[in-house]
């Protein structure tokens, strides 16, 4: 080394050296030919092992330059940890919704709920529903549904920004149905299936509409209804069938008749009593007629009550038409009054209800009202009894059957004896208790 002279006193020149590739610095003067000059070691500064210092570290003992990526790497890695936390804050931090869904064991859907979740109520009363604004993690859902039983809670992960669905399949709260009627020996079928023979009563039914039938042997008319089944509630139901040929046997009274005939319309059977046992079909109208001379004829409708289809009448002549004159000119009135009149509807007019009323509500429409009124006109023959009997309007609306079976029931009232046909309208008001 020159005392005084700079090394490397040539700039700019570039030369290649072995083990160090592109350097730049001052050359001496007397550098040619690629060959290097005899430099003094510089015990002060051992050479370095540190693969990331260049040449002109092993040439001068100083460190080049660094990169902007290794210059700043510590603070690129603070960004990227806090992007990192930041992130997962956010995902922490974030919303998500919980779409309920309820439906029966068959699959029917349940619309009208209640919905719980962490057991407190929320908005949501209509099934299928979105509960928004849940704070993701794992919540506990309820719900709640009029007419079946309360399924389990279920654990739902609410994720962020994410509607999480949840199904509950529920069971109908269990409804009864007891069915009794006459005759003895009919049988219940119960949505098409046979059941068996009256009177039955069924639990474990499900909530709603069914069809109940009512059938016995050719003699009688099945019967069909739509019943409305509700959850913890039984329904009672009397079923009668219409007979469609009744069996009609006529007897003697204590003063015998001398004809005794069996009219409907033009037909006339003569009939010598006993009668024994007569097949009569109930679509056609029949009258017992019996005469004898001296006495008031004897008149009497023939009806078949439901579920009976055996009727057995006894022709009774009564007193004598002068009899009649000598005890009745003083005791009986020539018409009946409203006082009679009122008495006599007081006391049937009870069975009426629980015969017909109560049947009929237990089987009414979906439309029907909860009340009901029946105006039956009556006509009422001189000995009291009712021959004809007609409601007027006929069966109120959602209230089938009704009509028919007031009639039927007011024309087996009796009235006081009077001197002629008496007519009256009875007027019948129900209303559900």
């Amino acid at each position: 080394m020159r005392g005084a002279q700079p090394l490397f006193e040539q700039r700019g020149r570039r030369c290649d050296f072995p083990g160090i590739s592109h350097v730049q610095g001052r050359f001496p003067p007397n550098v040619d030919d690629g060959k290097l000059p005899q430099m003094a070691a510089r015990p002060s500064q051992p050479p370095t092992t540190d693969p990331w210092l260049s040449s002109d570290v092993a040439v001068h003992g100083r460190h080049p330059p660094l990169s902007a990526a290794r210059r700043f790497w510590p603070e690129l890695l603070g960004i990227s940890l806090f992007v990192s936390l930041a992130g997962v804050g956010l995902a922490l931090s974030g919303k998500g919704g919980i779409v309920v869904t309820v439906s029966a064991r068959d699959g029917t859907p349940v619309k009208s709920i209640s919905a719980f979740v962490d057991g407190t109520q929320v908005a949501c009363d209509r099934s299928p529903c979105t509960i928004t604004e849940q704070r993701s993690g794992v919540h506990l859902v309820k719900v709640l549904a009029k007419g079946f039983v309360t399924p389990s809670q279920l654990p739902i992960d609410v994720r962020p920004r994410a509607n999480v669905p949840v199904n509950f399949s529920v069971d109908s709260v269990p409804c009864g149905l007891r069915v009794s009627g006459a005759p003895p020996g009919v049988k219940l079928y119960l949505d098409g299936k046979k059941i068996g023979e009256l009177p039955q009563e069924l639990h474990d039914l499900t909530r709603g509409s069914h069809t109940v039938r009512v059938a016995g042997d050719e003699a009688y008319e099945p019967v069909e209804r739509r019943v409305e089944l509700d959850p913890d509630k039984t329904v009672e139901l009397e079923v009668r069938l219409r007979v469609l040929n009744g069996l009609l046997t006529v007897l003697p009274g204590r003063i015998p008749a001398t004809r005794v005939t069996l009219v409907s319309g033009a037909e006339q059977r003569v009939l010598q009593l006993p009668s024994g046992v007569l097949e009569i079909p109930t679509e056609r109208s029949w009258t017992l007629h019996a005469t004898k001379p001296g006495y008031e004829e004897y008149v009497q409708p023939i009806r078949f009550d439901d579920g009976q289809r055996r009727k057995t009448y006894t022709v009774d002549l009564g007193p004598s038409i002068r009899e009649r004159r000598t005890s009745w000119d003083l005791e009986r009135p020539r018409t009946l009054d409203g006082a009679q009149i009122q008495v006599t509807v007081a006391r049937y007019a009870p069975s009426v209800k629980r015969a017909c009323w109560q049947s009929a509500f237990d089987t009414r429409g979906a439309d029907a009202p909860t009340t009901a009124r029946v105006t039956v006109a009556l006509t009422i023959s001189p000995n009291g009894s009712v021959p004809n009997a007609v409601v007027v309007g006929g069966d109120p609306k959602g209230y089938q059957g009704l009509a028919r079976c007031i009639s039927n029931r007011t024309r087996a009232w009796q009235f006081p004896p009077s001197d002629e046909n008496t007519f009256v309208n009875v007027q019948f008001v129900f209303a559900a208790q």
